[in-house]
This record gives C-alpha cells, structure tokens and sequence, in this order.
C-alpha cells in the first residue's frame, strides 16, 4: 500500500500555537536566539484509496480558508531555520491521529485508514548546540513522545516479534520472609509484603504451581 504524505501549517494571522511556542521558548532559553517558529502538523495516511485521500485534503486534513497545504515535500527551511519533528511513541494514543482516521472512514463509509501523525517546529535563529537541546527537552515530553525522522517510511503499520513465554518464578511456593524480601528488591515489585505473601499462598495452595 502507498503512503500518502502531507503536511498542513496555519496562515500567519491563524498560527496562534506558534506564537504561543515562540513565547514559551524565549522564556526557556532566556535569550534572544530565537527569531520565529513554524508549526506544521504532517500526517502519514495508508490503507486508503487514492481519491478518497484527495478529496479528504481540503475537508479533513485541513481548511482552505485558515490553513496552508504542502503533499509529500515539507518546505525547505531557511538557512537560519532548525527543524524539529515531534511524534508520539508506540503505543501512546495520538488524539489528533485517530480523529483524522475517524472522520475519513465516516466520509468515505469505507474500511479505516491507517494515519499517523507528527509536529515539525522550524526555529529561526542562531542557535548553538546547547540552544537546540534546550528547546528539544522543553518541546518532548520523553514519557509520551520522541524525535522523529523526516523521512517519509515505507508503511506506517506497526509489527511487533511475538515476546518469549516468560520464565517460570522456581521456587516462589516455598520462599520465606526473607527470600521474598529480596525477590521484591531485585525485581522492584510495586506490592508491599503482604501482597506478595497473598500471592505466593494463592499460587500455592490454588495453582499449585510457580507463577510464570
């Protein structure tokens, strides 16, 4: 399947979320570095059938009246121009992605597309090294999100190795105090120790087995 590609900026007088990224960075960095900020939201969209990605630019993906639209290409920054892309990691919801997907098999009442969904910051100015890291940390929350890469992926589906079958716990039945203490510390067990006496007598005398 082909991923569509495209990237969608709000005109000057609408980019509100700039402006805002502009002033929070100013405070962050506590310097004059920075001239400007560009946000553009880019999506990846596959498992969609070409004319319904068309025709889904200009109603969904964003509004001609407010909005600029780049397909494939981002533009090319400015010699004075740093991009940073932004998206969410595996796993963590993606609210604007999953809107966007929703909203296209309603319109097109037909099998939902895959989308993903990324936020490329272009900062103007003379940054040092320092100053990029700085806006880095202040711009990606490491808990939820990461640095993406600008080029554009073969497919967006996400495959995952299926994991080992865990171990099994030998000899957790029979632990006393202490061993259960120490299984606790080694394995940083969120459980207090009546929890895992609860536990190991469930296992034993329930199960009849070591838990996995």
């Amino acid at each position: 399947m082909t991923v569509y590609r495209c990237f969608v900026e709000k005109k000057k007088p609408y980019a509100v979320q700039a402006a805002g990224v502009l002033s929070d960075l100013k405070i962050v960095l506590l310097n004059d570095h920075i001239e400007g900020v560009r946000v553009l939201n880019r999506y990846d969209i596959e498992n969609i059938e070409e004319a319904d990605y068309r025709s889904s630019l200009y109603t969904i993906l964003s509004e001609p009246q407010v909005d600029d639209l780049y397909e494939e290409n981002a533009p090319e920054p400015e010699a004075d121009e740093w991009v940073l892309a932004v998206e969410y990691l595996p796993g963590q919801f993606d609210q604007r992605a999953d809107s966007c997907a929703q909203c296209i098999q309603l319109s097109t009442c037909r099998e939902r597309p895959d989308v993903r969904s990324a936020t490329l910051y272009y900062i103007k100015g003379n940054l040092t090294e320092e100053d990029q890291e700085k806006i880095q940390t202040a711009l990606i929350n490491p808990v939820e999100a990461r640095r993406a890469s600008l080029e554009k992926p073969e497919t967006i589906r996400m495959s995952y190795p299926k994991p080992d079958f865990p171990a099994e716990m030998e000899g957790f039945v029979n632990m006393d105090e202490e061993d259960r203490k120490n299984l606790r510390n080694e394995m940083g067990l969120a459980m207090d120790e009546a929890d895992l006496e609860f536990l190991q007598e469930y296992f034993r005398d329930t199960e009849k087995r070591n838990p996995r």
